[in-house]
């Protein structure tokens, strides 16, 4: 199949993160290992205050000058959840997103610095710190060990 002959793309980016506990004051942490206590936040989606529904972060893709041109060619979604691997026992951050063609490098690495900035000061923060907060100070890192990216239609 050629790329002319497919309607979407789905650009994923994401990996591995830890799952700590932290004290409220910040004073003490430590790593949490318990598989049950990781599986628990597989199928968790960030999802918008107001109307509850999953949070696009695509929506922020028209905010930033470096980004526009990702909107603008129709890059949509970029819904951040957490889903347990098996094959890698380890909990992943995981956003996908949709592109009516395949991304050339200038476009992804656009699309990868954009995401990598919403899980360090964006929604992956917040999104992170809510589960914290959810479940007296045990939640998962904001953002991946380290990050994988994909393209498929």
């Amino acid at each position: 199949m050629i790329d002319s002959e497919v309607t979407s793309f789905t650009v994923t980016i994401g990996g591995p993160v830890e799952v700590k506990w932290e004290s409220f004051d910040g004073s003490e942490e430590r790593r949490i290992t318990e598989k049950s206590q990781i599986v628990a936040f597989s199928g968790r989606t960030y999802l918008d205050e107001e109307s509850g529904e999953p949070l696009e972060l695509s929506v922020y893709l028209q905010d930033g000058s470096d980004t526009q041109h990702l909107y603008a060619l129709g890059v949509r979604g970029g819904i951040l959840k957490y889903e347990y691997h098996e094959r890698n026992d380890a909990l992943w951050l995981i956003v996908e997103y949709s592109s009516p063609r395949r991304l050339n490098d200038a476009e992804l690495e656009s699309l990868v610095r954009f995401t990598e900035g919403q899980w360090y000061d964006g929604a992956g923060a917040n999104f992170a710190g809510d589960l914290a907060d959810e479940n007296s100070g045990t939640g998962p890192l904001g953002h991946p060990t380290r990050v994988h990216i994909s393209q498929s239609p």
